[in-house]
């Protein structure tokens, strides 16, 4: 037996946009709003504000291979896991659990071992 798709009522685009407008006030002004709520409703009035913008870019997905995928915060993940490192954990523990190749995480830790020394520094105020 065959599935139909079930149909979805069309909405004139000005009456999407009005409720998009509404769910982003909304969202901005819930009283203690955490930040992911915050992040939708910044993520919407970006949309509308911008002719260019898609959904899903105003929402920073990048679309790969038919997924979408955020794009990955390596200065974060390197400079954790350097901060790993000079405190004494074994480098190819630190790249299992970075989830990154040991080749790939050997060029992130050259680039971003600059950066982890200056936020070690910073903790330690030197």
């Amino acid at each position: 037996m065959r599935r139909s798709k079930p149909t979805q009522a069309s909405l004139p685009a000005s009456e999407i946009r009005d409720a998009l407008k509404a769910a982003a006030n909304h969202l901005s002004k819930t009283p203690m709003a955490s930040k992911r709520l915050l992040f939708v409703a910044e993520a919407i009035s970006r949309f509308l504000n911008s002719d260019k913008l898609t959904l899903d870019q105003a929402f920073g997905l990048k679309r790969v291979k038919r997924q979408y995928e955020r794009p990955s915060n390596e200065k974060h993940i390197a400079c954790s896991a350097l901060e790993e490192y000079l405190n004494g954990k074994a480098f190819n523990t630190i790249s299992e659990l970075a989830g990154k190749s040991r080749k790939e995480f050997r060029s992130l830790s050259d680039r971003y071992l600059p950066v982890a020394i200056d936020r070690l520094t910073a903790e330690i105020k030197l």
